[in-house]
């Protein structure tokens, strides 16, 4: 999850801009979240469409719900009776600014190896 890496005052202002690709951007390249590949969460990091879904629950658009092996389910505020572990729901991305193929672009990026440095790079192009 979260390294013992400090971020800077103006890191935080930009993780927490009301812009989500400006702040998803900055978080990705912060060094704050461990990358994981293949879904959302687990005990070990987030995967990028992951981080995006933090910022989702900071926003009080879902949750996170932790399975007994460890993954990390995104519960969408508006449909609890759905849990998501590999992407987020179109409703929750309209929500955010991003289009399901953004999320689809950033998924296979990460998935094939990209760092989060090169995958910040993709979020607003």
């Amino acid at each position: 999850m979260l390294t013992m890496q400090r971020a800077t005052p103006t890191d935080l202002g930009t993780m927490l801009d009301p812009d989500a690709h400006v702040a998803l951007e900055a978080r990705l390249r912060s060094g704050l979240y461990q990358q994981i590949r293949g879904k959302l969460r687990d005990r070990r990091g987030f995967c990028a469409v992951g981080v995006l879904a933090d910022i989702a629950v900071e926003r009080g658009l879902g949750r996170w719900h932790e399975d007994s092996g460890g993954t990390f389910w995104f519960v969408p505020a508006a449909r609890p009776d759905i849990m998501h572990w590999t992407s987020l729901p179109s409703y929750v991305l309209d929500e955010l600014g991003f289009k399901v193929s953004d999320a689809c672009r950033l998924t296979k990026a990460n998935d094939r190896g990209f760092t989060f440095d090169d995958v910040a790079g993709l979020v607003r192009a």
